[in-house]
């Protein structure tokens, strides 16, 4: 036989239950904040509203129109979402940024003369391996994407995004001038 009342709970423990569940939530989330690393020192704010780095990233932040924006300036520069309250670092919004640029192939040429004139200055000779013919060109001068910089005695040197190529003349018997016996 079962005792009149076993099933029945408590109003009062189901209450205590339910406070006990709440202070412990609010307990969690109090340590949780306490814990939490927020950086609240003061920002140097040296550019105007319309240079803040929240402006510029998001392009969502609108401020009233007071004319008083510099009162808004340290607000904005620390994002409310960010960990740290500082702003992030900028981010990276086309492919050209994202990728490696290709890399560039070298200037398939040789060097066959070089000369100096008063008139014209100096000049190189440079001829395409898949071309029969050469062309002069002068410090400045474009070939193939490849500009030249710079002439010397002996060699030049072609430069392509930042990337230098440097071509040697090629000394060869066949180029040597002939004597000529006289009889």
């Amino acid at each position: 036989m079962v005792a009149r009342g076993a099933n029945k709970t408590n109003p009062l423990s189901a209450w205590i239950a339910v406070a006990a569940v709440v202070v412990a939530s609010l307990f969690g989330i109090t340590w949780q904040a306490a814990t939490y690393d927020v950086d609240v020192s003061p920002l140097r704010v040296d550019r105007p509203f319309s240079a803040a780095p929240a402006a510029s990233v998001t392009g969502l932040t609108r401020v009233p129109k007071t004319g008083v924006e510099s009162d808004y300036a340290e607000m904005l520069a620390r994002p409310l979402f960010s960990p740290s309250r500082r702003p992030a670092a900028p981010f990276k919004n086309s492919v050209a940024d994202v990728l490696p640029a290709p890399s560039q192939p070298p200037l398939q040429a040789k060097l066959i003369g070089l000369m100096t004139t008063p008139a014209r200055g100096q000049r190189a000779l440079i001829r395409p391996t898949d071309d029969k013919t050469g062309t002069w060109l002068a410090i400045g001068d474009d070939m193939r994407g490849w500009r030249l910089r710079e002439i010397s005695t002996d060699r030049v040197v072609f430069e392509r995004s930042g990337r230098q190529q440097e071509l040697q003349l090629e000394v060869g018997t066949s180029a040597a001038p002939k004597a000529v016996s006289s009889p």
